[in-house]
């Protein structure tokens, strides 16, 4: 009778949305109890069970269907108080990894997308979190999330033909061979403001450290270092530069030149007073 089931499943789902089904009150018991006090031939159905035993057949197989078989857990809770519809669509959506196909007709559901990425992020999967709280329009969060798992690799010592090191050298070949890029990083750094570029905003900037998290703190260095690279390479561009005939050019060219030597002072000054 295993060609049955089926149906008897679907028959219990529509005497559940009619209210007509006896359920019992523990999910921890049997398929069918018998409660103290009930009339002998009555049985009280784990209607949680039913659905989870049911679902688990073909839910890594085609979880959207299994979805729509959990929409009918909305209303139930575990022994935790936890949702029952939230926690299996967390767990088959960290499980099957297939974040679009399956929360993507969740798509206006922020709520639901943000309690999944909540339980893959206190799984430590941080990357899945970091994915599941971009579908859930959360950009705050997935940020937060980037920035811790960018934090240690950023300190990595680069090791000969390691990734990091290709990158590493490929972004400086960029950069070196694309001279008008040195520019576009600088402003970046200028108006991300963590390091100080005049004399007189190094005191703010010391101030500033102290309320940085600990994924900026902990990487300035390589902040520091990036900077003062940009500042060589200027340096370097400047005194490639043909001096003009006329003093006006080259009155501009030792403005520059100074400049960048300014910039380069301050720079060291900030290293030296940071508390870290």
């Amino acid at each position: 009778m295993e060609w049955l089931c089926c149906h008897a499943v679907h028959v219990a789902l529509v005497l559940f949305e009619l209210k007509l089904l006896l359920k019992s009150s523990g999910q921890s018991a049997q398929q069918l109890s018998h409660e103290p006090g009930d009339p002998p031939c009555m049985l009280q159905m784990n209607f949680v069970r039913l659905l989870m035993f049911y679902t688990r057949k073909f839910e890594f197989t085609d979880p959207r269907e299994a979805l729509q078989y959990f929409c009918f857990l909305r209303d139930k809770k575990d022994s935790q108080r936890e949702n029952m519809f939230l926690r299996c669509v967390s767990e088959l959506v960290i499980e099957h990894q297939e974040f679009d196909m399956i929360l993507g007709k969740l798509e206006n559901d922020e709520p639901i997308i943000n309690k999944v990425a909540s339980v893959a992020e206190n799984k430590g999967l941080f990357e899945d979190a970091a994915k599941l709280y971009d579908l859930a329009k959360n950009a705050d969060k997935g940020l937060e999330l980037m920035n811790k798992l960018l934090s240690p690799v950023i300190r990595q010592i680069s090791a000969p033909q390691s990734n990091k090191e290709r990158l590493k050298n490929s972004t400086l070949h960029c950069r070196m061979y694309h001279s008008g890029h040195i520019d576009r990083h600088f402003d970046i750094i200028e108006r991300l403001k963590l390091v100080p570029l005049n004399q007189e905003s190094v005191e703010e900037r010391v101030a500033a450290f102290r309320n940085f998290s600990d994924e900026i703190r902990h990487n300035l260095s390589e902040v520091l270092l990036a900077t003062m690279n940009i500042l060589f390479t200027q340096f370097k561009r400047l005194k490639g530069t043909s001096p003009s005939s006329s003093s006006g050019p080259q009155r501009v060219i030792e403005d520059c030149d100074s400049q960048l030597r300014s910039q380069a002072r301050t720079l060291i000054t900030f290293t030296g007073m940071i508390p870290y």
